[in-house]
C-alpha cells in the first residue's frame, strides 16, 4: 500500500482535529486565534486555489511575517502537493531574488521579486471564514483531488554558500516523516500541549514548530520575537500561553536568559536546542527555569531533515559541550580520522539544487554527508560536537561563511583587503568582526556603508558586523592570513572600532 504524502497526512490530521474539538484554539497569534475547525477551513480552502494557480509539485515560495497568515500559507503549500520555499521577511532583496530564481519558485505568496509571480495572502481566500456552507466534509472532498502521485517533496529550505551564494536543499516526505517519527516516540506531543512558534522560517527548526503540533492535535502559540517587546515578550508568551515545548539556539538562550523578565516557567517540559554548540552553563540555567522540563540538545544540518540526533541533558553529568547523542532511528553517525563528523541515513537530502548541484560533502550516491563539524565520541555511540573544521560559524543558529563575507567585502571600492572572524570573548552575544584595509587611509568607509554594499551586491545572510580600520593584516610564516594574532590585536584595543546596530 502507497504510504500518504505529507499534504494528505497533514489535511486528515487537520479535519481529524476540528472534528474532535471544533471550537477549541489551534493556533494564536497574539490576539488573533484560529479554532480547529477555522484552521482546516482556511488551510483548505487556500489549498484549492493555490492547485487552480499552480500545478501540483511546484516549489512556491512563502514570503509572510511571522503569524496565523504565514502558518495557513505553509500549511496550504503542502497540503495543495506543491513545495513551498520559506522567504523570510527581513531577507534583501538581494537574496529572496536568487532564491526564486534558483528554486524557480512558480508563485510567491506576499510580495516576491520583481518578475517573480506573487500572491497577496487575500486573495488566497483563507480569511474567509464565515460562509455558512463552508463545511469540513464538502471542503475535505475538493482537498482529496488535490493529491498527486509521486508525492512532492515537503520543503526547499537555503543554507550559506561558500561564495556567498545560498545554498537550497529539497526535503523529502519519507525524510521528514522520519524525523517527525523518532520525535513524537521520544518526546510524545499530544492535545495538553502548546508549542511556541518563534523561529525563523528560513531555518529548518520552523519546519517541526510549522507541522509536528498539527500532526498531533497540539495548540500553537505564535510569535514575532523581533517585532515584539524583545525578550520580555518571549517570557510572557511562555507563562500566559501555558507553553509546553519550545526550542532554543544556545546563544540565543543566553540572550534570553540575562533579560529580567527570565524567570520560572514551571508548564515547559520539554525545551529542545540546537544550532550551535551547548554549553553546560547553558543547559543548567534553562533547567532551573524549567525544572520539570527535559532539556534536549538536537543536531543536524540544513542538509538531513532537521535533527538527526539528540541527547537529554542531566546535571549529574559533568560533560562540557553537552553531547549531541546517538544518531536517531534511521541516522547513523560515524567520525572521519580527521574527526569530522558524518551523518547517513534516511534522513539525508540527495544533494544541492540549482547551481550547488554537485558540491558540497554529499557522497555520489547521496546516502552520506560530510558534515564538516568536528566531534568526538564521550561514549560508545555518543559524540559531542566541539566546532567546525573550516571558517563557517553560526550566528543565531545561522551559518555564516566568513570567507565568502571576506570576499563580498573586498570587492567594496573603498576596501582593498579585508578578514573576518568571530569575536566569542566579548559580553552579549558573539558577533562578527571585520577587519578592513582601506584604500584610502584618510577616508575608510563607514560599516554601515560596507554592510549596505554587502546587501546589494550578495544574496548571503545578512550579516551584522562591528567594522574595525587596520592597516595592515597580520601574515603567518606560509603568507596567510594570521586570525589568531589578528582576534588578539582587535581584542586588546589596537583600533578604532565602528559598531553597527
Amino acid at each position: 500500500m502507497t504510504e500518504p504524502s505529507c499534504g494528505a497526512t497533514l489535511w486528515r490530521a487537520l479535519c481529524a482535529a476540528a472534528a474532535a474539538a471544533p471550537g477549541e484554539p489551534a493556533i494564536r497569534d497574539g490576539a488573533r486565534v484560529l479554532t480547529t475547525r477555522e484552521l482546516a477551513v482556511a488551510v483548505g480552502t487556500a489549498a484549492v486555489r493555490l492547485r487552480e494557480i499552480v500545478s501540483p509539485n511546484s516549489r512556491v515560495g512563502v514570503r509572510l511575517a511571522p503569524g496565523t497568515d504565514q502558518h495557513v500559507a505553509i500549511l496550504a503549500t503542502v497540503v495543495a502537493s506543491c513545495v513551498y520555499v520559506p522567504l523570510d521577511v527581513t531577507w534583501s532583496a538581494e537574496r529572496v531574488a536568487y532564491v526564486c530564481a534558483d528554486a524557480e519558485a512558480a508563485l510567491v505568496i506576499g510580495e516576491g521579486p520583481p518578475g517573480a509571480r506573487s500572491l497577496p495572502f487575500a486573495e488566497l481566500g483563507a480569511d474567509r471564514l464565515a460562509v455558512p456552507d463552508a463545511t469540513i466534509p464538502d471542503l475535505a472532498a475538493a482537498v482529496a483531488r488535490l493529491d498527486t502521485t509521486p508525492m512532492p517533496p515537503v520543503y526547499v529550505m537555503y543554507t550559506s554558500g561558500t561564495t556567498g551564494a545560498p545554498k537550497g536543499v529539497e526535503t523529502t516526505w519519507p525524510a521528514l516523516r522520519n524525523r517527525l517519527a523518532w520525535m513524537q516516540e521520544v518526546h510524545p506531543l499530544g492535545p495538553a500541549d502548546v508549542v511556541l512558534s518563534k523561529t525563523s522560517c528560513g531555518f529548518d527548526v520552523s519546519v517541526w514548530e510549522y507541522l509536528w503540533p498539527r500532526l498531533h492535535g497540539a495548540r500553537t502559540a505564535v510569535l514575532d520575537v523581533r517585532a515584539a517587546d524583545g525578550w520580555s515578550a518571549l517570557w510572557r508568551v511562555l507563562r500566559d500561553e501555558g507553553v509546553t515545548v519550545c526550542h532554543f539556539v544556545p546563544s540565543v538562550a543566553r540572550a534570553a536568559l540575562r533579560d529580567p523578565a527570565a524567570g520560572p516557567v514551571p508548564g515547559l517540559r520539554m525545551v529542545a536546542l540546537s544550532g550551535e554548540v551547548l554549553d553546560r552553563g547553558t543547559a543548567a540555567a534553562l533547567q532551573r527555569l524549567a525544572p520539570g522540563a527535559r532539556i534536549v540538545n538536537m543536531y543536524g544540518p540544513t542538509e538531513c531533515a532537521i535533527d538527526v540526533s539528540h541527547w537529554t541533558f542531566d546535571e549529574r553529568e559533568r560533560w562540557d559541550p553537552v553531547p549531541i547523542g546517538r544518531g536517531a532511528a534511521g541516522c547513523e553517525l560515524t567520525l572521519r580520522p580527521s574527526g569530522e563528523l558524518v551523518i547517513s541515513g534516511v534522513q539525508v537530502a540527495g544533494g544541492y539544487l540549482g547551481a550547488a548541484a554537485g558540491s558540497g560533502g554529499f557522497t555520489p550516491d547521496g546516502t552520506a554527508y560530510a558534515t564538516g563539524d568536528t566531534a568526538v565520541e564521550v561514549e560508545p555511540g555518543v559524540y559531542a560536537v566541539l566546532g567546525r573544521s573550516d571558517r563557517q560559524v553560526k550566528l543565531n543558529g545561522v551559518r555564516v561563511e566568513l570567507d565568502g563575507l571576506e570576499a563580498v567585502v573586498r570587492a567594496h571600492p573603498g576596501i582593498e583587503d579585508c578578514a573576518a572572524f568571530l569575536d566569542t570573548e566579548g559580553p552579549g552575544i558573539p558577533h562578527v568582526v571585520l577587519a578592513c584595509r582601506p584604500r584610502d587611509p584618510g577616508a575608510a568607509p563607514g560599516t554601515r556603508a560596507v554592510r549596505e554594499f554587502a546587501r546589494a551586491t550578495s544574496a548571503m545572510e545578512d550579516v551584522a558586523f562591528r567594522l574595525v580600520p587596520v592597516d595592515r593584516l597580520p601574515l603567518t610564516a606560509s603568507g596567510k592570513t594570521d586570525y589568531r594574532a589578528l582576534a588578539h590585536d582587535v581584542r586588546e584595543g589596537n583600533h578604532r572600532e565602528q559598531r553597527i546596530r
